[in-house]
């Protein structure tokens, strides 16, 4: 149901339920790179994930989180997408980019970037499908065996 999702900035009652989507250290690693470690300590969550210039999003369904993601500035121009996870209960159903969208939206516009950025870890090829479909392009320059960086402008 579209008109019953809404993106709102995450609240710490939220993380508990953010954490239990990540299961195992793989999914870990996949979803928040090296800087967090399994298992999650969800009490901590809200310090751990939010650094200096991080913005959290909580992306709320049905009067539960159905997913997350965060956007940060990396470079003059560019706002970074990144931390992007939907409940595994609720996939499959336009959570995932509803979610990007409104993240690349909300960054662009609050910063001023003419520019996108994302991170996705090679293998995840639903997201990099998900993310080319979303105008995303691979920029090989800037990716690693284990990461594909991608960007979109404006």
């Amino acid at each position: 149901m579209l008109m019953d999702r809404q993106i709102r900035r995450t609240v710490a009652a939220d993380y508990p339920e953010i954490c239990s989507w990540i299961t195992d250290a793989a999914v870990c690693r996949q979803w928040a790179g090296p800087a967090i470690a399994f298992p999650l300590q969800c009490d901590l969550m809200a310090t751990e994930l939010v650094k200096e210039g991080q913005r959290s999003f909580s992306l709320v369904e049905g009067g539960g989180v159905a997913g997350f993601g965060q956007f940060w500035v990396i470079e003059p121009g560019a706002v970074h997408i990144g931390r992007v996870i939907v409940s595994p209960r609720r996939r499959s159903r336009g959570i995932g980019r509803y979610l990007v969208q409104a993240l690349v939206t909300e960054g662009m516009t609050s910063t001023g970037a003419s520019r996108a950025t994302l991170r996705v870890a090679r293998g995840n090829d639903h997201a990099e499908a998900l993310y080319a479909s979303m105008g995303f392009e691979a920029v090989p320059e800037r990716s690693t065996p284990d990461v594909l960086f991608m960007q979109r402008f404006a």
